[in-house]
């Protein structure tokens, strides 16, 4: 014959699974504390799974998500379009020192970035492109090139960016340079310049995709791309770590001036 388990039988015959009813039929929240409680093993076996996850997982699906977005980037999707800007002449090719404070316009001998001695550091420049890239377009890739002038391998940090503006003009001081608000990326541990080839900077896709998703963007207006070490970020160990690029002057406007690489496709 089937007999009845009371409330009180079962706190005697089974005291941590009446208390864990008690919990359930009370609507009480079990915590982490509590599952320690009433069942180490299950508390346990959680920790574990917890531990598996930060340590393991999580770095796993980050480290997919930077390799399909670099999939992504290798792919080029249908109706790719690919625009190559150069610097138009030297004053558009500006190059500036903080110490001691230099600016030059029209008559630089190279692009320079980071620091020279002790009485001469933060050096960089600025380079203004006209760019014929529509209102709206889907940015794929964008990116300042640069041709380096001969080996150097020092270790520099830098930053390089876009002025935050619609249609840039042309930088007339050291103190305009310094004021222009930027949109910026690090680039630091530059890779090595060799002598007679093109660099690359680091992505800087957002920007332009930024800049040409203003309603008020126009196709044709002027981008101006930042690289310096203004905050003096480079290590003072040595002298001369830093890098050089050919200047618009410098190469008389030939194919080694500065240019900017953008691919985009027209609808977003």
């Amino acid at each position: 014959m089937p007999f009845k388990i009371t409330p009180k039988d079962l706190v005697e015959l089974d005291p941590p699974r009446a208390t864990k009813l008690d919990a359930i039929e009370d609507g009480a929240q079990v915590n982490p504390p509590d599952l320690a409680t009433l069942d180490p093993a299950a508390d346990t076996k959680l920790t574990t799974v917890e531990t598996k996850l930060t340590k393991e997982v999580s770095p796993a699906i980050s480290s997919l998500d930077t390799r399909l977005t670099v999939y992504e980037e290798a792919i080029p999707p249908p109706g790719l379009i690919t625009v190559i800007s150069q610097v138009a002449n030297g004053l558009d090719d500006v190059s500036m020192r903080m110490a001691p404070p230099i600016f030059e316009s029209g008559t630089g001998y190279y692009n320079s970035c980071g620091y020279i001695n002790s009485s001469n550091w933060g050096e960089g420049c600025a380079m203004r492109f006209i760019v014929n890239i529509p209102q709206g377009a889907k940015v794929f890739a964008a990116h300042l090139m640069l041709w380096g002038l001969k080996r150097e391998t020092r270790v520099v940090r830098s930053e390089v960016g876009v002025e935050n503006v619609l249609n840039a003009i042309r930088i007339t001081s050291r103190a305009d340079f310094l004021s222009r608000p930027r949109l910026i990326t690090l680039w630091d541990d530059i890779e090595p310049f060799e002598g007679g080839k093109w660099v690359n900077s680091p992505s800087l896709k957002s920007q332009i995709q930024y800049l040409v998703s203003n309603p008020a963007w126009v196709s044709g207006n002027a981008i101006q791309v930042f690289w310096d070490d203004r905050l003096d970020r480079t290590d003072h160990t040595q002298e001369w770590t830093k890098r050089e690029a050919a200047h618009y002057e410098a190469v008389g406007g030939s194919g080694w001036a500065p240019k900017f690489y953008i691919a985009y496709t027209e609808s977003a």
